[in-house]
This record gives structure tokens, sequence and C-alpha cells, in this order.
């Protein structure tokens, strides 16, 4: 090892980036992200990801999807693509759908071989034997991703208060709320986090010409819009700084990551 004797230039691809997506709610398109990557690939990119599916709900997706039964599978699969061995080429990175289901996986299997954590009066010590498997697990197989590394999970609905007016707040469902939790160091293993839900768009479905006005009321369009800016609502980031705050999605999820792809960088924001 040497220490650099020039500085590095920035690398702004975003296959650069750890990306993960949460919802609002289920069925809102997370799935349908990793498996559009698949239909934004150019000559230059013809490759797409090596998906790992927990619960068999990528049936529908095109894509190499890899169903995972087990936390034992889990464990073989990161041996198979540290190994050396497989044919990583075949991929453009590697998707996880979803990650609370991993975790899920990992909990019923550790506490096979070890007992439930609740049931150790260890002052949390089993508890953190069980987050740095989870950790280790992720942070190794995001090294391993020959390219993109991307994730989704589901999010819970937690009630804050502020100055005593509360509201409602969505966070990834990952279990730990210490700050060396399962929760906070997932989280900062990902570089960019895109919280999707339905807005209502500014183009309200207009009445016919001869209809009246008091009889029939503008109901505005639903909308999927993804942020990547963070408030008190959401968790979202961007570290790349190379997203707007908001990009609203078509109805077409084939297009969901070109949507994205369309709006990296800054000079490409008010397209």
């Amino acid at each position: 090892m040497k220490l650099p004797t020039s500085p590095q230039s920035p690398n702004l691809s975003p296959h650069a980036f750890n990306w993960l997506f949460m919802g609002a709610t289920d069925g809102i398109g997370k799935s349908s992200m990793l498996a559009s990557v698949n239909y934004s690939l150019s000559d230059n990119e013809p490759k797409p990801l090596l998906i790992l599916d927990p619960d068999q709900s990528c049936k529908a997706l095109p894509g190499y999807i890899l169903d995972i039964l087990t936390w034992r599978d889990a464990l073989e699969v990161l041996r198979m693509v540290k190994s050396g061995k497989e044919d990583l080429s075949l991929y453009s990175g590697i998707g996880i759908d979803n990650l609370n289901i991993f975790h899920d996986k990992l909990f019923e299997d550790f506490v096979r071989r070890e007992k439930h954590p609740g049931d150790a009066n260890d002052m949390g010590k089993t508890w953190n034997k069980l987050t740095r498997e989870w950790t280790s697990w992720l942070r190794d197989i995001r090294i391993a991703s020959p390219g993109l590394f991307m994730a989704t999970c589901h999010s819970n609905i937690i009630e804050l208060k502020i100055k005593n007016t509360p509201f409602n707040r969505y966070v990834p469902a990952i279990p730990g709320g210490g700050p060396r939790g399962a929760y906070r160091q997932t989280m900062e293993m990902f570089d960019i986090i895109g919280f999707l839900t339905k807005e209502g768009s500014e183009e309200a479905t207009k009445p016919p010409k001869d209809a009246r006005a008091d009889t029939l009321a503008i109901v505005a369009k639903e909308q999927v819009v993804i942020h990547f800016l963070p408030c008190q609502y959401w968790e979202a980031k961007d570290n790349s700084r190379q997203l707007p705050h908001k990009i609203v999605l078509s109805e077409d999820w084939k297009e969901d990551w070109n949507a994205i792809l369309g709006k990296w960088g800054p000079e490409n924001w008010e397209k």
C-alpha cells in the first residue's frame, strides 16, 4: 500500500453507486424497478441484473432470477460470487428483492442455531451477533457485485411529533433502532435511497364540454413518483448529487430506470 500522490477523478456513473428503493405501499413498483434495468440496456451495456428473490415474487418479471429459499442459500450465493469461479460477466450487477425477507430468513436460521435474542439476558450481545452476521453478508455481497448493486425494502409507518404536532413517517422495515443496529448500518451501505409513492398529478381530468360544472367534480389523476430528498415524512438520500428531488415515473414500469437515467446530472433536471 502506498499513499496517493495525485487526486482521483470523481466517478459519477450511476453504476458507481449503491441503490435502495422503498415504497409507501406494496405493489407500487419496487420489484419492477429492478427489472426495468433490463429494458434500458444499450449496446455498451447488454447485461441484465442478477436478481435474488427470497419469496418468489418476481415470477412475472424478466431477467436472471435466482430463488433464495433459506439463509443457507443466501450464504451459498455469497460464496459463489466471491469465489471467482462463477462467470459474473453475464450480469450488470446484483439486485436484492427485498431486504426485509432476507433479514427474516437470517433471523429464523439464527434462532435455530443460537436462541431468540430476546431470551438471552446478555446485555444485547446476542442481538449484536445477529446484526454482525447481517451486515457482514450485505457488505460482502455488495462489494462482490460485478457492477450495479440494488435492493428494495418494505416500509413501516411510525408516528412522530414536532412541537407536539403528530405526523406519520415512512421508514425502511428493517429491525434495530440503535445507532449501530441493523437498521442504521443497512442505511449507511446505500448511497442513494429512493422513496416511491403516489401523488396527484398537476393535470386534472377535464369534464366534457357539455357537462354541467356544478354537477361534475374534477378529479386529479394519481401518478407514481420517486423522491430522493429526505423530509419529515420519509427517508431518502442522494450522495451522488446527480438527481433532482423528485422524478415522475411513467405508467409503463419498463421505463422506470430510463426515467432515472434521463434525469441523471443537473444539466438534465429541467428536461
